[in-house]
């Protein structure tokens, strides 16, 4: 979890032509094909955003196993308090 986070300050992304008025109460929900660039497009709301990282949590189920349940009370274990914003990527039906 703390690796992603990591990884994600320090990418380059570039800007996006899709803009999104984006609240903590708002799902949005990214979808396309293979490659088209959804994670990269989660990567520059973080970054766009400025969200710090005790303030987001962000799961990528093509590498874990775990449920996202372990990783919010891991989250709130490392933070002392939950997180504002969730980006789940790979998500599987």
């Amino acid at each position: 979890m703390l690796n992603w986070k990591k990884d994600i300050k320090n990418i380059e992304v570039k800007e996006r032509l899709v803009k999104r008025n984006l609240t903590k109460d708002f799902i949005l929900s990214i979808v396309g094909p293979r490659r088209a660039g959804k994670t990269y497009f989660l990567y520059h709301i973080i970054k766009n955003m400025r969200i710090e990282n005790e303030d987001y949590l962000f799961v990528n189920f093509e590498e874990i196993e775990e449920n996202l349940e372990s990783f919010i009370n891991k989250h709130q274990e490392i933070y002392g308090k939950l997180p504002q914003f969730l980006f789940l990527d790979e998500i599987r039906a």
